[in-house]
C-alpha cells in the first residue's frame, strides 16, 4: 500500500491530461486508471476466488473525475486487494494468468505490486520528479517481470514470438 500511496502523491504534481513519456499513447490520467482499475479488478477475482478465466469479471471500477479524489480511490483498491488476499490466503486457488506453478494470491499479490511500482517511475517521469526504489523491491520487480515472461500463460508468449511482443 506504500507504493500506491508515493503513486497518489506523485499523480498530484502533474496535469491529468499531461503525456506520460515512457506510456506515449496514455496520458496521466490514463496511467491512474490503469493502476487503480487494475487493483480492483484483482481484488474482486480474489475475493470471488475465481479460478476459471471465463469467470473474471468484465466490469472495472470508474476514475474520479476529480483529481483530488484519485488518492482514496487508489488507496481504496489496494486496501481490497490486500484484504481479498489475507482472506483467501496465499495458497488459495485463484486464476494465475501465467499458468505457472504460482498459487492465486502467491501470484497476484507481487504482479500488482510490480505494476503499481512500474507505473509509479511513469507517473514520476510525467511529473519530473525523482523517482527512488528500495533495491529490494526493484529486484522483486524484476523478478515478477522475468517470471512473466518466461511463463507458460500469455507472458510467455511475449519469447516465443521470436522477441515481438505477445500482444
Amino acid at each position: 500500500m506504500d507504493q500506491t500511496a508515493q503513486f497518489a502523491e506523485t499523480v498530484r504534481r502533474a496535469a491529468v491530461d499531461a503525456p506520460v513519456p515512457t506510456c506515449p499513447e496514455w496520458t496521466l490520467s490514463q496511467l491512474v486508471e490503469h493502476v487503480g482499475q487494475t487493483q480492483h479488478w484483482v481484488a474482486s477475482i480474489v475475493e470471488k476466488r475465481v479460478s476459471d478465466p471465463s469467470q473474471i469479471p468484465t466490469s472495472f471500477a470508474a476514475l474520479p473525475a476529480d483529481q483530488d479524489a484519485w488518492p482514496s480511490w487508489l488507496a481504496d483498491g489496494a486496501s481490497l486487494l490486500a484484504a481479498a488476499c489475507v482472506d483467501a490466503g496465499p495458497d488459495a486457488p485463484v486464476w494465475n494468468p501465467a499458468g505457472d506453478a504460482r498459487s492465486g494470491t502467491r501470484f497476484w499479490l507481487p504482479r500488482v505490486l510490480a505494476e503499481t511500482i512500474i507505473h509509479r517511475a511513469d507517473a514520476a517521469a510525467t511529473a519530473d520528479v525523482a523517482y527512488q526504489l528500495d533495491a529490494e523491491l526493484a529486484a522483486g520487480a524484476v523478478s515478477d517481470h522475468l517470471a512473466m515472461m518466461t511463463s507458460p500463460g500469455a507472458g510467455g508468449e511475449h519469447l516465443r514470438r521470436g522477441g515481438q511482443p505477445g500482444r
